[in-house]
């Protein structure tokens, strides 16, 4: 019954949800000109709200990345806690609204110290919330056998108010302490 499903032939019960799900999915790529693949088999006993569910998370990412026109610019920096580089971690730059910043967030993974961000995925300069996570690199696993690649955190999440330059290139450092003066 698993097997190539044509879409001018009579929908079966355990086909019907293949047979929809292809149209869809041939939809999708018609308006946003992608070509793939996909095959599930499974999808036979889905029921409709999972499908349902399925749908509104490809039509989710599909929007994705629709930020064309607004100038994104890279950033690159050192991030430093108590003096010494932070092994690994994350940052995240989001647009302060309070102060009048609009436009898409971004992320950038910290390693050795160091962060940069992709310019076509960059910040969109202007006042940010900086969040910040650290964490000592080294992998270990919780006491129920989940592993946790990046390590254990290094102090909890810090967040700071920043200007950032509308500039591709620009650097912005960040020396971190565990004190607050």
């Amino acid at each position: 019954m698993h097997g190539n499903y044509s879409l001018s032939r009579p929908l079966g019960i355990r086909s019907r949800w293949v047979s929809r799900y292809t149209i869809v999915m041939v939809t999708i790529n018609k308006l946003f000109h992608r070509v793939s693949i996909v095959s599930f088999p499974s999808m036979c006993s889905v029921p409709l709200l999972t499908s349902l569910c399925l749908l509104a998370g490809m039509f989710a990412l599909a929007g994705c990345g629709g930020d064309q026109g607004i100038a994104r610019y890279e950033l690159s920096g050192q991030i430093k806690f108590d003096g010494k580089s932070v092994p690994m971690g994350y940052i995240r730059f989001i647009p302060d609204k309070k102060q009048g910043n609009q436009g898409p967030g971004t992320s950038a993974t910290i390693l050795d110290g160091h962060y940069k961000t992709i310019q076509d995925l960059g910040t969109v300069g202007g006042p940010h919330i900086a969040k910040i996570v650290g964490t000592d690199g080294i992998p270990y696993k919780t006491p129920g056998g989940v592993p946790i690649p990046i390590g254990r955190p290094l102090f909890p999440e810090i967040v700071e108010n920043i200007d950032l330059p509308n500039e591709s290139g620009a650097v912005h450092d960040f020396d971190l302490t565990s004190v607050k003066e």
